[in-house]
């Protein structure tokens, strides 16, 4: 069910994101849209790492959430929001020490 909800998202921002470029013809507003969204579905594939702690899981699936929301507000609005769209990487750094200080 969070597969299916996953690929209905990345369908829909990349229909929005080739909408909009087709509406404005901003190419590096595409390609950074493009770019941020490779980025975010990297972070969810990263993110099973962290299933073994679940506070950690639950935490960066939440931060999934918020950046996934300023990517479309980027794509909507254009303000670009780096220390939400990039917040994931923190719980996947945290969860690599923790995991670290524990083996």
């Amino acid at each position: 069910m969070i597969l299916i909800i996953i690929i209905i998202a990345t369908l829909w921002t990349i229909a929005l994101i080739f909408i909009r470029y087709d509406k404005h013809h901003n190419k590096k507003k595409f390609a950074i849209s493009f770019l941020t969204l490779v980025v975010l579905i990297c972070f969810i594939v990263f993110g099973n790492i962290t299933r073994t702690l679940l506070a950690v899981f639950i935490i960066h699936n939440v931060l999934i959430v918020f950046a996934w929301v300023a990517l479309i507000k980027y794509i909507l609005y254009r303000r670009y929001d780096w220390w939400i769209i990039f917040s994931p990487i923190l719980t996947l750094g945290f969860y690599l020490i923790l995991s670290a200080m524990i083996c």
